[in-house]
């Protein structure tokens, strides 16, 4: 296995690298629209941390999952996956839209202090979603007097989504963790759920023209390694109970203020998998 630093967030960043690249897109949003556009009908955008308004949000732990603006430069669609229900979703939302609207701006070279109207990309917001907690569309929600936002919750479990064909990438993600979680459920160790995840698509044609790539295995490997599953017993091992009481509402009060579960493994210094059953119990 890799000497690497593996990342904890196995699902977010597999979900950003696949999902960022449009041919890839096109397949997600279909299921969260409705509508089939082509992968030339997008481009992805990203929140420039060294703008100098961004770095706030990077340093609250927050950044955004996917955001493709379309071409003819009418909508910026962000789609944030989660597997842990998040009731500040809506705030967040909000906020990467208006750093994506400004960048956008300055990007065009486009003044407000103009005099003839301006015509800004309007945004779309879709959840994504393939948590264990039931998921309320209802909680991701945020309005006050002056402005509503309201993202579209959308479940990704293989067995919810409309198009399972083997040749969509969505199906392929899902069935992917499908097989994932399976083999975690049963006691195997991260690297061995990867395989036997990789295995089971490879059988069954899923994310085939993904899986295939030279360069694929050196890419995801590092982020399903078995020394993930050592590090976390030993994390845990080696709290008291007093520690571990502390990790647990330090956690949930991180969790109530809208940072990613990911933000808050790392901050608590405990596995992320605890972090998502301890948000399961509460």
């Amino acid at each position: 296995m890799s000497n690497n630093i593996v990342r904890q967030d196995n699902r977010d960043t597999f979900f950003r690298g696949l999902f960022g690249q449009s041919e890839h897109f096109v397949d997600l949003y279909e299921e969260c629209s409705g509508k089939r556009l082509k992968p030339e009908d997008f481009r992805r955008i990203d929140i420039n941390p060294s703008e100098r308004v961004f770095p706030v949000l990077k340093g609250n732990g927050l950044s955004n999952d996917v955001a493709q603006l379309t071409t003819d430069n009418k909508l910026i669609i962000l789609t944030e996956h989660t597997s842990t229900p998040n009731p500040n979703m809506g705030q967040r939302d909000l906020i990467y839209y208006a750093a994506l609207l400004y960048q956008w701006l300055v990007n065009a070279g486009i003044e407000l202090s103009q005099s003839s109207p301006i015509q800004v990309p309007m945004p779309e917001f879709y959840v994504v979603y393939n948590g264990k907690r039931k998921y309320s569309e209802s909680k991701l929600n945020f309005e006050n007097d002056f402005i509503k936002v309201s993202p579209k919750l959308v479940n990704i479990h293989f067995d919810k989504i409309k198009n399972q064909n083997p040749d969509n990438s969505l199906a392929g993600y899902s069935y992917f963790y499908k097989h994932y979680d399976a083999a975690r459920a049963t006691g195997a160790s991260i690297d061995k759920a990867f395989e036997c995840a990789v295995q089971q698509c490879s059988k069954a044609g899923y994310l085939a023209n993904v899986i295939d790539k030279e360069d694929f295995m050196s890419v995801y490997t590092p982020l399903f390694s078995y020394e993930d599953d050592l590090r976390a017993e030993g994390r845990i091992e080696g709290r008291t109970e007093g520690e571990l009481k502390k990790a647990s509402d330090t956690a949930l009060e991180m969790f109530k203020d809208g940072l990613e579960t990911a933000k808050i493994a790392q901050y608590t210094k405990m596995p992320i998998e605890w972090v998502e059953d301890l948000l399961a119990k509460a």
